[in-house]
């Protein structure tokens, strides 16, 4: 998995943040593709075991994260509310929980979900899209 599931909440089930692994699909385009199969498997083993499997985390990206998110909530209007610590569970499929960064309720309601890039390289795939458009 490429995001590292530490809340309690999350270990065993699909995150929001992780589930783009199950848009894979194989070479016969009928079947997941590898990339999903691995996401399969090691949230059945964090399922199994009841803990998270992955024992590397990155808190330097971790940390930036963080306070890139308190600097937004902190620019926008008060009608959001910060919630990137609490985790939703879907109504219908079961072991789908997500956490948005942000919400607005009211007339339009929204999900915030930020980004922060950490790494030069990230930035530019999160970038580069909008400059090309």
């Amino acid at each position: 998995m490429s995001q590292i599931n530490t809340s309690p909440v999350r270990v065993g089930n699909f995150t929001s943040s992780g589930i783009v692994a199950l848009t894979t699909s194989d070479r016969s385009g009928k079947g997941f593709g590898a990339p999903a199969m691995t996401y399969i498997a090691e949230t059945n083993y964090e399922r199994m075991l009841g803990r998270n499997i992955d024992s590397e985390t990155n808190a330097r990206a971790t940390t930036w994260g963080t306070m890139v998110e308190a600097i937004v909530f902190e620019l926008l209007p008060t009608d959001y509310t910060f919630s990137s610590q609490l985790t939703d569970t879907h109504p219908i499929i079961p072991y789908w929980r997500g956490s948005k960064d942000g919400t607005k309720e009211c007339a339009e309601r929204a999900v915030i979900d930020i980004k922060s890039p950490f790494t030069l390289k990230s930035l530019y795939s999160l970038c580069y899209p909008c400059i090309v458009a």
